[in-house]
């Protein structure tokens, strides 16, 4: 099973090769941009960012802080801080832990961001929720 839409469509895995994947849609839902994509159970490094991912908006007054989506590394904040240094901003960076990538490079993304959230329910997407309770908790 695939979640796509943020764990709102699931897809059946029907077949699979190298470079695609052949599935059969289980529900419905509205699919809106910016959504993710899990596969439970695997390890999914492959989130996609697009430049407009990174894309800080107009950002015309300061801003006190700004928080990172997905935060799968210790670079996604590196990156974040770049980028609000280049617009002469100096605001405090939270990083979202919502994969496992995040909880396994959880170290990383501490000693780079200023604070952590986290997201119970985009770790649910990849793993039981009473092991997404026990990882906030050591968290």
């Amino acid at each position: 099973i695939i979640l796509a839409a943020d764990g709102d469509l699931m897809l059946e895995v029907l077949d699979s090769e190298t470079s695609c994947v052949l599935t059969q849609v289980v529900n419905d839902c509205e699919l809106r941009s910016l959504q993710g994509c899990r596969i439970p159970g695997r390890r999914n490094e492959a989130i996609a960012r697009i430049d407009r991912d990174w894309d800080l908006g107009p950002l015309v007054n300061e801003v006190d802080f700004i928080a990172v989506g997905s935060t799968l590394c210790g670079d996604d904040v590196h990156r974040c801080r770049e980028m609000l240094r280049k617009r002469g901003q100096h605001a405090l960076v939270f990083s979202r832990i919502e994969t496992r990538a995040g909880l396994r490079n959880f170290e990383a993304i501490l000693k780079a961001s200023d604070g952590i959230l986290v997201s119970r329910s985009g770790l649910a997407l990849e793993m039981p929720l009473e092991r997404t309770v026990l990882a906030q908790k050591a968290i």
